[in-house]
């Protein structure tokens, strides 16, 4: 941690530094590998934070990779979670085994859909959103429809709280505005 701050002081910006340890808690019957994580965070219009994060571990990875891998599995842990919550997966309430196989496989593909619709915008406040987030502000909107020939034209209303989201995805699909 001193070194991450007296590189924080040299660089005035956010400083990541990697390590290991062995450790042998006195519960533990072996010495283990502890990998560690310290960090100055800056952040805009706050102080500098330090970030302290420890992992004990027996993968044999840099320390850097091994914290890449933990966050990987981590985010693998919050896409589940987003799948029951947010588009309720484990909702299957059929007694026919197929109808509940094909409940599924039509959430995974909405899921699908989702990320496909997250990379199409790129940077900004959506594009790391939760599904629920991005249903409620983009897809649960109360709108008047025109349809002709050539094009559908959707009237949004005047008060409507994330239109400027919803411009923008719509702008990322393609259409015009």
């Amino acid at each position: 941690m001193k070194q991450a701050q007296e590189l924080y002081e040299l660089q005035g910006e956010t400083v990541t530094c990697y390590g290991e340890h062995p450790y042998r808690a006195g519960t533990w019957d072996t010495t283990r590998r502890v990998v560690f994580k310290a960090e100055m965070v800056e952040a805009v219009g706050r102080e500098p934070k330090m970030n302290n994060r420890y992992i004990v571990t027996d993968l044999a990875y840099t320390p850097r990779r091994t914290f890449k891998c933990y966050h990987l599995l981590g985010d693998m842990g919050n896409r589940i979670k987003e799948l029951k919550r947010g588009l309720l997966i484990d909702r299957t309430s059929c007694c026919a085994f197929m109808a509940n196989q094909f409940s599924v496989l039509m959430t995974l593909a909405a899921f699908v859909l989702y990320q496909v619709l997250q990379d199409k915008l790129g940077a900004g406040e959506l594009s790391h959103a939760q599904v629920s987030t991005v249903r409620e502000r983009l897809f649960k909107v109360a709108a008047r429809v025109k349809e002709s020939a050539r094009r559908v034209v959707l009237y949004l209303t005047a008060n409507y709280p994330w239109k400027d989201d919803w411009i923008k995805t719509a702008k990322a699909l393609g259409t015009t505005t």
